[in-house]
């Protein structure tokens, strides 16, 4: 083998990684669009009870990460806009480490964080 075959071939693996890192981020993503529409079906309709009764549900999504469920969480309060929904409830990410309450699925449990549809914070000056 010469010098040149070993730099073409370093060249042809680092073109091949690089394809299959653009290909798994892809499928990341669609697979992230898929978990959000759930987690938006899902919240739209616990939504009422939640504004009814006043007590914390959880929307219940798989979730990888605590960035992903950041992501979802926007995402699902966005939609919840578009519904009129977000002067009653909210959706919130509840973390073990920042919050007194505990976990009300078995991800929190196991993970330390969970997304939560509660009903939404009013400003204490009104």
């Amino acid at each position: 083998m010469t010098n040149g075959d070993s730099v073409l071939n370093k060249q042809q693996r680092k073109k091949v990684r690089r394809k299959e890192r653009k290909q798994s981020e892809r499928q990341a993503h669609r697979n992230l669009d898929a978990i959000t529409g759930d987690a938006i079906q899902a919240a739209l309709q616990i939504a009422s009870a939640v504004a009814t009764t006043h007590n914390a549900a959880v929307i219940d999504v798989e979730l990888a990460s605590v960035s992903e469920a950041k992501f979802v969480r926007k995402r699902v309060n966005d939609a919840l806009s578009i519904g009129e929904w977000l002067d009653e409830v909210q959706v919130v990410l509840w973390q073990v480490d920042e919050h007194w309450s505990a976990p009300l699925s078995a991800q929190g449990n196991s993970d330390g964080f969970e997304l939560r549809i509660e009903r939404a914070r009013r400003d204490p000056a009104h």
